[in-house]
């Protein structure tokens, strides 16, 4: 997908076995990947790296909004 793995999976590495064969494990929604901002993330970065690795349209997103940019009352 075009990002680097999370520093802390080298240190987990030695207590994953393997992958044999296709895994049980599916990632994504509705069969495109789907990226959830966190609180420390460079949103437009990441959104930029997905474009780019799998095509503007091809992945879903979920980002937060502040509630002052929000109109409810």
């Amino acid at each position: 997908m075009g990002f680097e793995p999370h520093q802390d999976l080298w240190a987990a590495a030695g207590h994953l076995e393997p992958l044999q064969g296709p895994s049980a494990i599916r990632f994504g929604k509705d069969g495109k990947p789907f990226y959830v901002e966190g609180p420390y993330d460079d949103a437009a970065r990441n959104l930029r790296t997905l474009e780019r690795s799998v095509g503007k349209d091809n992945f879903s997103f979920e980002m937060s909004v502040p509630l002052s940019l929000l109109d409810i009352a």
